[in-house]
């Protein structure tokens, strides 16, 4: 996709069933979580339906999502009642972060980053910064070049990935995986990127 989605365009792929909810938990950041790279307090950015974060709240974590798309989140907060967790879901653009009014161990971005304009990335990963805990980390799951086709959103090589996390980030790893999908052939391939913000000395 060349032109970066609006918030209308998602608000539309909310109407039907969006490829990238797949009513559970991306295997990816299951990993992430059983090897102790998403802990404490999380805030999910671009939560959904809450597919993550409902995993995350269920396994011990303190969680709270975000969503631009109102439907989405009260979706999300259906679904906590209903399992009894105490996640927490707001309807809220990810460059209004500090809206919050709080910081967190991890933040979760699992499919926003890649939907991004590009011109825009710096301005939305500052936000994450200004909300990270010290010691704390941004895990990002995003398309990757490797991924052919054009269909969905833009395809995020490894470079980029690099590039963008000099400015400002320690890239802590980088790792090929899947983006599961709700659509044949049911993934596409993907980074997953841990990075923390450099902190002044």
């Amino acid at each position: 996709m060349d032109t970066p989605p609006t918030p209308s365009d998602f608000e539309e792929a909310y109407k039907d069933d969006p490829p990238w909810d797949i009513g559970r938990p991306q295997s990816a950041i299951v990993r992430a979580y059983e090897s102790k790279r998403i802990r404490g307090s999380v805030l999910d950015v671009g939560c959904g339906r809450g597919d993550n974060a409902l995993f995350l709240s269920q396994a011990g974590c303190y969680v709270w999502g975000i969503d631009i798309v109102q439907t989405a989140v009260e979706t999300a907060q259906a679904r906590a009642r209903d399992l009894g967790v105490d996640a927490r879901f707001f309807t809220l653009d990810a460059f209004e972060l500090d809206k919050l009014d709080r910081t967190f161990d991890t933040v979760l971005d699992s499919g926003l980053f890649h939907a991004l304009n590009p011109k825009t990335r710096d301005a939305y990963l500052d936000q994450i910064k200004h909300i990270l805990r010290p010691g704390g980390c941004l895990v990002m799951l995003s398309f990757s070049e490797l991924e052919p086709g054009e269909w969905g959103p833009h395809r995020v090589s490894e470079n980029e990935l690099r590039a963008t996390f000099a400015r400002g980030w320690t890239l802590l790893s980088i790792e090929p995986t899947r983006f599961e999908l709700a659509q044949e052939p049911g993934f596409a391939h993907a980074w997953l990127s841990i990075a923390s913000p450099k902190r002044p000395v």
